[in-house]
């Protein structure tokens, strides 16, 4: 305390000294007093670091000096600073609003950490800045250094999943930041997949959707069995849309499933595609509950395209409170500057449990860049979050549609195929 006192009796001797030669030598006015304290800002700077009472002391020297429209004038030069120390009533009887306090963000002498908040995973690292402190002497710490540590120079090392409070102080106030860990996971692991090597469809795993009725969007095929539509060739699965009658449709498809036989709870899954396009189609790489009827069950859309907006991938998530039949809906696009009809392309989710705050989230992914998320909805029910049960997933190529819009017959004249080279299913262990 004792080096304080010292300070402010040197600031009090430096401000006399600036006051002297304004004043008595050059019988300046305010103006050139107040302009020779500019100059010298890391005066006026300590002043503010030593609190409202050394302030009122200062009040003292400027009182005789004191006008309150120069003294209104300097205050808006210096932009940075905010000085409140109450009012001051001069001696004509002016009531004179004095500053003497720095606000919070700006380059001045408060103290500050930023950001407010950072989210890290086990094992990482943060360093915090912080405002200017004058070389004042700093102290660090964790409210729970269990679940992350803080050096002295303010770099934060994660240990375990869960929050705390890093405080910054000093002799004269102290600020505070939160670090959020989160839950971490193993690496993912392949746990299935199916390459569609050979010429015979692996039917223990998947089955068929078939029929017309256009599957509650309005859809123009008919999903059949026939290789014509669905067949291997070349390590790949191709599904066919056909220009062609059948059962009183007029178009043709395949639609494969895992529903009972394959099903999964959590992990990356994925599939390289390659879309057919055109006007009019409408494929998709989706999953679905494997209990109960939609949308109770959930519906994971991990990519649906559609031919007339060639460079559109789309996203989405279907429960009961959010279906689309409420005119209510979780979706989200990524317009790319190319068609994703024109190669394959990777599409995939990360679908995990508990990775913050007790809540699951679902990220998609196009090549292996994430373009969209959803939490878990804060009121847990099956409701507003189904995906904690076994999902099945789903390959099909529709016509038409609610999404896939009016056909353009013309684009049969070449077969339109969707490619898919492989469905692959990672899964990781809690470390």
């Amino acid at each position: 305390m004792m080096a304080l006192e010292q300070e402010k009796q040197k600031i009090v001797n430096d401000l006399r000294s600036l006051l002297g030669k304004s004043f008595v030598k050059e019988n300046a006015g305010i103006a050139n007093a107040l302009r020779d304290l500019k100059r010298d800002i890391d005066i006026v700077r300590m002043c503010m670091m030593v609190g409202n009472t050394f302030c009122q002391d200062l009040l003292t020297i400027f009182e005789p000096f004191i006008d309150y429209n120069v003294l209104d004038s300097f205050k808006k030069s210096m932009k940075y600073m905010r000085y409140d120390y109450g009012k001051y009533v001069d001696r004509k009887g002016n009531t004179i609003p004095a500053y003497c306090m720095i606000e919070s963000g700006t380059d001045g002498a408060t103290l500050r950490i930023s950001p407010p908040m950072v989210t890290l995973r086990p094992g990482e690292k943060y360093t915090f800045s912080y405002g200017n402190t004058f070389d004042l002497e700093m102290t660090w710490t964790s409210s729970k250094p269990e679940v992350a540590t803080v050096s002295n120079t303010g770099e934060v090392t994660a240990l375990a999943a869960g929050n705390t409070t890093i405080t910054l102080a000093t002799p004269l106030e102290s600020v505070t930041a939160l670090v959020a860990v989160e839950h971490t996971w193993g690496e993912y692991q392949l746990v299935w997949s199916d390459e569609f090597d050979g010429t015979i469809l692996d039917e223990s795993v998947w089955g068929y959707n078939t029929g017309g009725a256009g599957w509650g969007n309005r859809e123009l095929q008919y999903y059949t069995t026939r290789p014509e539509n669905v067949r291997l060739e070349n390590g790949m699965l191709l599904i066919e849309a056909r220009k062609e009658k059948y059962n009183n449709n007029e178009y043709t498809s395949g639609r494969l499933l895992t529903k009972n036989k394959k099903t999964f709870t959590y992990g990356r899954i994925e599939a390289r595609i390659k879309f057919p396009g055109g006007k009019g189609t409408w494929p998709a790489f989706w999953m679905m509950g494997n209990t109960g009827g939609w949308p109770n069950c959930g519906e994971i859309d991990i990519m649906e395209h559609v031919g007339s907006i060639p460079n559109r991938a789309s996203f989405a998530l279907h429960t009961v409170e959010k279906n689309g039949t409420r005119g209510n809906n979780w979706h989200s696009t990524k317009m790319f500057d190319y068609s994703l009809a024109d190669d394959f392309h990777t599409y995939a989710v990360e679908w995990a449990q508990e990775e913050k705050d007790g809540k699951d989230v679902i990220r998609f992914f196009v090549d292996g860049v994430q373009y969209a998320e959803q939490w878990e909805a804060k009121i847990d029910n099956n409701d507003s979050w189904p995906f904690n049960k076994p999902h099945f997933i789903i390959l099909n190529l529709a016509i038409g549609g609610t999404m896939g819009g009016s056909v353009d017959d013309a684009i049969f004249n070449v077969p339109r195929i969707m490619y898919v080279d492989y469905v692959r299913v990672y899964q990781r262990t809690e470390k």
